[in-house]
């Protein structure tokens, strides 16, 4: 009688598939991991813009000379651009913004105009800002460190 099944010599054939099966699930794994981190952080691109674009519209509200203050936190490859709007973008790449996609329209408030230090981009990293309205140019000036 000839029985058919597994024996010692299959046993490192199994061994070896047992092994490709946790490479494959630990591959799945990191990568829906990098997935959810990518997403945090172009989400936190995004609310830095939508930040600025809010206190803007909070301090053109106000009297001339009106400011806020805020704190801002931009991920790595990520950036702000305030050049009468703002918008967030990414894939830059030591600071420049040449191939830069973007996360947000630019957003603009009817009359008034955004205007942002030398540069007008605000890179990786955590920064003070400070916004204050010209009300006699119709501008709200913003600073960063």
């Amino acid at each position: 009688m000839k029985r058919k099944g597994f024996g010692t010599e299959d046993a490192p054939f199994m061994i070896l598939a047992a092994v490709a099966v946790m490479m494959v699930v630990t591959w799945i794994g990191i990568n829906a991991m990098a997935m959810f981190v990518e997403g945090n952080e172009r989400q936190a691109a995004v609310d830095a813009s939508t930040e600025i674009y809010k206190l803007t519209k909070l301090v053109s509200l106000g009297y001339d000379g009106s400011s806020e203050r805020t704190s801002l936190s931009i991920p790595r490859g990520y950036a702000i651009i305030i050049d009468g709007s703002v918008g967030a973008v990414s894939g830059v790449v030591n600071g420049s913004i040449i191939n830069a996609t973007e996360l947000t329209e630019p957003m603009i408030l009817e009359g008034i105009q955004i205007i942002g230090n030398d540069s007008g981009v605000m890179g990786e990293g955590k920064h003070d800002m400070v916004l204050v309205y010209s009300a006699k140019d119709g501008k709200v000036i913003t600073s960063w460190d």
